[in-house]
C-alpha cells in the first residue's frame, strides 16, 4: 500500500492518476449491469460486443476505484470498489459468452481469461487491503466454486496451448489460488508451472511472439506477475536464462517511435511500449531498452486490474533511462522476421508458416512504417465476432492473404495451415530473400522468390517466378494500405512515399470493421498481368 499512497506525490504517475479519475467519472454514472439478455445476444447473433462493451465497464471500473482507494484511502472510492465486488460475485459467470458453449450447464465453472482476471483482481485487492468479513468470506466461496474446484477437478484446454492463454489464466488461477487457498495451490502447483511453461514454448530463443505484440503485453504481463508472486513466496526463479530476457525485449524490436508498431497476426498498428514491462526487466537485466517518455496510460480496452496496479508497482522515476541506438537490420530466427530501422522509416518482413496462433496468411508480407505511422501497411486484428474464430475466419479481409502485401495467382489466395510455409533465402547486408511458393496450394508454382533491399531513402522488391508448367499463369502484385493511395505522373503517392515501377496500377479499396466494431476501410494497390518478374521501389519522398 505505501507504494501506492506515495504515487500521489509522484509527478511520474500525475497522467495516469488523472486518466484513472476521469474514467472513475464517466464509469460511476454509467450502466454496468450486466443482465441475461445481454449475455444471449452472442448465441443469437454472433456479436461480443453489447455484453463486452457493459462487462468492461463493469471491471474498468473495479479497476479505477480500487487503484485511487489504495492510492488516496478515500471513502467514495471504497464504498464503489466494494459494491463493484459485491456486484461481480452475483454475476452469472465471470468468463465470456463468446468462451461458453451455449447451454453450457455450469457456465460460472468455465475458466476463460476473464474468469480467471477476476479471480485474481478480486484476491489480490482482499490481500492489500481490508474489506468487510462477510464479503472476504463470499470472494473465497466464489475463487473456490469458480476457479479452484473445476480446476482441481479437471485438465483445462489451456493448459497446453503455446499462447497467451496459458499465460493469463495459468498465471491468474495461480495467484488466485496463492493468495486465498495455499494448499489448494500447492495441489495444483505442477500443473500452473507446466501452464507457464506451454506459454514459454511459443516463443523462440529470439524471443518474438508471432501473435502479435499486443498478445505479447498480455501475456508477458500475466507471466510476468505470476513469476513475481511465485519467486515472492516460494522462491523460485523463473527469470534466469537468455530466454526470457529475449522475450523481455521483444517490444523494443517492434515499436518505431510510440504508438507505431509492427501488427504481423491480430495485433494493432499503433502499440504503445509497455513502460511497466520493461522497467521490471530493466531491473533484472539491465539492456532492456526504457524509453525516455512518461507514462500515458494504464488502462487498456478492457480496464484491467493486473495493467493497471503493475503501472504503480513496477515503473518509477528513479530507474535511469535506456537511449535507443537503433537496431539496424535484426533477423529473428525461430519467428523467420526480418526488422531494419532506419533514421527516417522501419521496415518489417515475414517468412514463417500459416498456421500460428492468431494467424493471418501473411507469408511474404511486409510493412513500410514512418513516425507517423504504418504506410505500406498489415492491418492487423478486425472485430472479433463468433465467425472470426470459426472455419470463415480467411473470410475476413484482414486474415486472408488477399489482405496482405503479397501476390495473387491465379485469383488463388494463401491457405491456412503450418504445412503453408516460406522459407528465408538472405537475412543479412540490408538484405531479405525469401522463397514462398509452398504458402500457396497449387501444385503449378515452382518457385516464388521474394527479395527485399533496404537503403536510407528506398525498400526495393523484386519478385521471381517459375511454374512447371506452360500455361499462363494470372499474377498480381497486391499492396496494402491504410493510407489512401493516388496516382500522380504515373506514379503512386502514398502519404511520405512514392511507388514506383515499370507498371501501372489499378486503385481499390474495401470497407471492413476494426477491431473496435467500428467502420474502417483498406486500400489495394495491384499490379496486374504480371509475368515471371516484378520490381518496385518504395522510396521516402523528402
Amino acid at each position: 500500500m505505501n507504494r501506492f499512497k506515495n504515487a500521489s506525490n509522484n509527478k511520474y504517475f500525475k497522467y495516469i492518476i488523472n486518466e484513472l479519475k476521469a474514467k472513475y467519472d464517466e464509469l460511476i454514472l454509467s450502466d454496468t449491469d450486466i443482465t441475461d439478455e445481454l449475455f444471449d445476444i452472442f448465441y443469437r447473433t454472433g456479436s461480443r460486443l453489447e455484453y463486452e462493451n457493459v462487462y468492461f465497464r463493469k471491471r474498468t471500473l473495479l479497476t479505477a476505484s480500487a487503484v485511487l482507494y489504495f492510492i488516496y484511502g478515500e471513502k467514495n472510492y471504497y464504498d464503489t470498489m466494494i459494491s463493484v465486488m459485491r456486484s461481480a460475485c452475483a454475476e452469472r459467470t465471470w468468463a465470456l459468452p463468446a468462451h461458453i458453449m451455449e447451454n453450457t450447464e455450469r457456465p460460472e465453472c468455465v475458466i476463460d481469461l476473464f474468469n480467471a482476471e477476476t479471480a485474481q483482481s478480486l484476491a489480490e485487492i482482499c490481500s492489500i487491503c481490508d474489506v468487510p468479513n462477510e464479503l472476504h468470506e463470499m470472494i473465497r466461496y466464489e475463487i473456490k466454486r469458480r476457479i479452484a474446484e473445476p480446476f482441481l477437478e479437471n485438465e483445462q484446454h489451456w493448459e497446453k496451448l503455446d499462447n497467451n492463454w496459458s499465460a493469463v489464466c495459468g498465471g491468474c488461477v495461480g495467484m488466485a489460488l496463492i493468495y486465498e487457498f495455499p494448499d489448494e495451490f500447492k495441489a495444483a502447483e505442477k500443473r500452473i508451472l507446466g501452464a507457464m511453461d506451454s506459454y514459454l514454448g511459443g516463443f523462440g530463443n529470439d524471443g518474438i511472439c508471432p501473435e502479435g505484440l499486443g498478445y505479447w503485453k498480455y501475456g508477458f504481463r500475466y507471466f510476468t506477475a505470476f513469476a513475481e508472486l511465485y519467486k515472492e513466496r516460494y522462491g523460485a526463479d523463473f527469470f534466469s536464462g537468455d530466454k526470457i530476457k529475449n522475450i523481455a525485449k521483444c517490444q523494443q524490436y517492434m515499436i518505431f517511435g510510440n504508438n507505431v508498431s509492427v501488427s504481423f497476426s491480430d495485433c494493432a498498428r499503433d502499440e504503445s511500449y509497455d513502460i511497466p514491462i520493461a522497467a521490471f526487466y530493466r531491473r533484472i537485466y539491465g539492456d532492456v531498452y526504457l524509453p525516455d517518455i512518461a507514462l500515458t496510460g494504464c488502462l487498456d480496452n478492457c480496464g484491467r486490474y493486473l495493467g493497471a496496479t503493475r503501472a504503480f508497482l513496477w515503473s518509477d522515476d528513479n530507474i535511469c533511462c535506456g537511449y535507443e541506438k537503433g537496431i539496424g537490420e535484426k533477423y529473428f530466427e525461430d519467428a523467420k522476421w526480418y526488422i531494419n530501422k532506419r533514421e527516417k522509416f522501419m521496415f518489417a518482413a515475414k517468412a514463417g508458416n500459416n498456421g500460428e496462433s492468431h494467424n493471418h496468411n501473411d507469408i511474404g508480407s511486409f510493412i513500410v512504417m514512418s513516425k507517423d505511422g504504418q504506410i505500406l501497411a498489415d492491418y492487423g486484428a478486425g472485430e472479433y465476432t463468433r465467425e472470426y474464430f470459426s472455419d470463415k475466419r480467411y473470410d475476413y479481409i484482414c486474415n486472408s492473404s488477399l489482405g496482405h502485401s503479397v501476390p495473387v495467382i491465379d485469383g488463388i489466395p494463401q491457405s491456412a495451415g503450418k504445412k503453408f510455409h516460406g522459407d528465408v533465402l538472405a537475412h543479412s547486408g540490408n538484405m531479405f530473400i525469401i522463397e514462398f511458393s509452398k504458402a500457396y496450394d497449387s501444385e503449378h508454382i515452382r518457385k516464388i522468390e521474394r527479395k527485399f533491399e533496404i537503403s536510407d531513402i528506398c525498400v526495393k522488391i523484386s519478385d521471381l517466378y517459375e511454374f512447371n508448367d506452360d500455361k499462363a499463369h494470372d499474377i498480381t502484385e497486391r499492396f496494402v494500405s491504410v493510407k489512401e493511395p493516388r496516382i500522380a505522373d504515373g506514379k503512386v503517392m502514398i502519404g511520405s512515399v512514392v511507388l514506383i515501377s515499370d507498371n501501372m496500377p489499378e486503385l481499390s479499396s474495401r470497407k471492413l470493421k476494426d477491431h473496435d466494431g467500428n467502420e474502417d476501410t483498406i486500400h489495394f494497390i495491384d499490379y496486374k498481368n504480371i509475368k515471371d518478374s516484378f520490381d518496385l521501389c518504395i522510396k521516402k519522398t523528402p
